[in-house]
């Protein structure tokens, strides 16, 4: 178990979604934060914790300015949940920003490196994704992912590392431009919503479940240098979560099916397997895609 000893938790990408979600989770249960941000970081997420976190301006991209916010916010753990989606860029950044947090994480004394991977780096299969599967990452986004979570594992002789991948979170705060935020907008404006053509799944997990799931890896004994998948365990086609939105809001949402082009990603299964990180981390998502739904739901009304 990471104890405080005094310091912190640093958590990068923590102006993003999951990042700002699992700020709030941290410091709701009373643990000193700190989040490395880029200078331009919007930080609307963060509203109303300002003066609750602490804030340091560094592009990962850059060794020293790293090694200097680590400096400064003395960090007993880090989460590492930043990356680049820039298509010039970010096959070399998303790797020289590990590298450089991993450096100044070794240089401060870290006693926990959790690094954010993601379900892309397995590319499509017609089976649970398990973590032991050769990775075959069909995207330079997900390539580059692969690589940063390789490199995070060369480095477990040196730091106690773990890693999780990700699948498709939805929640609060997610981006605006996403399939579950859409829907419900749609649902709520009674528009139209342009769809991918019937029949591509994804593995939902509510964003909390997220949260829960990145404390675990910070606190749990005997995980360093393994990696855990966090998902539900369950697929869902586009279209079954977008009729479910439309049944919670009691009103159904009207699409147009494969007017949204399928990605290069999108693919007929995908699903998580759970059974390693309910043994090894003790967890599982314990909301479902209906529950989640119904919360996010609330948090959108909840602002309007």
């Amino acid at each position: 178990m990471v104890g405080s000893n005094g310091r912190g938790i640093l958590v990068t990408g923590g102006t993003g979604f999951v990042g700002a979600n699992l700020v709030r989770t941290l410091v709701q249960r009373g643990e000193d934060v700190h989040v490395l941000l880029r200078r331009d970081s919007p930080r609307w997420r963060l509203a109303g914790l300002e003066h609750r976190v602490g804030l340091h301006v560094a592009d990962l991209r850059d060794r020293e300015s790293v090694r200097r916010a680590l400096a400064a916010a003395r960090p007993r753990a880090t989460v590492h949940l930043a990356v680049s989606r820039e298509p010039a860029t970010l096959a070399g950044d998303n790797v020289s920003a590990t590298r450089n947090l991993l450096e100044a994480a070794a240089e401060h004394d870290v006693a926990r490196f959790v690094h954010a991977g993601s379900s892309l780096e397995y590319g499509p299969r017609e089976e649970p994704l398990r973590e032991d599967l050769p990775l075959a990452p069909t995207t330079l986004y997900a390539a580059s992912k692969a690589e940063a979570t390789r490199l995070v594992l060369t480095w477990r002789s040196v730091l106690p590392v773990v890693v999780l991948r990700i699948f498709s979170v939805f929640g609060p705060w997610e981006g605006a431009g996403r399939l579950i935020p859409t829907a419900i907008r749609a649902g709520l404006e009674g528009a139209v919503l342009d769809l991918t053509p019937p029949g591509n799944r994804r593995d939902f997990v509510y964003v909390d479940d997220v949260a829960t799931a990145c404390v675990r890896a910070l606190t749990a004994d005997g995980v360093e240098g393994e990696v855990f998948n966090v998902a539900s365990g369950r697929q869902t086609s586009n279209e079954e979560a977008v009729a479910l939105v439309g049944e919670l809001l009691g009103r159904p949402i009207r699409v147009r099916e494969g007017a949204f082009a399928s990605r290069p990603t999108d693919t007929s299964h995908w699903v998580g397997d759970v059974c390693k990180a309910r043994w090894g981390l003790g967890w599982e998502a314990t909301d479902s895609l209906a529950s989640g739904l119904a919360k996010t739901i609330a948090w959108f009304r909840s602002r309007a």
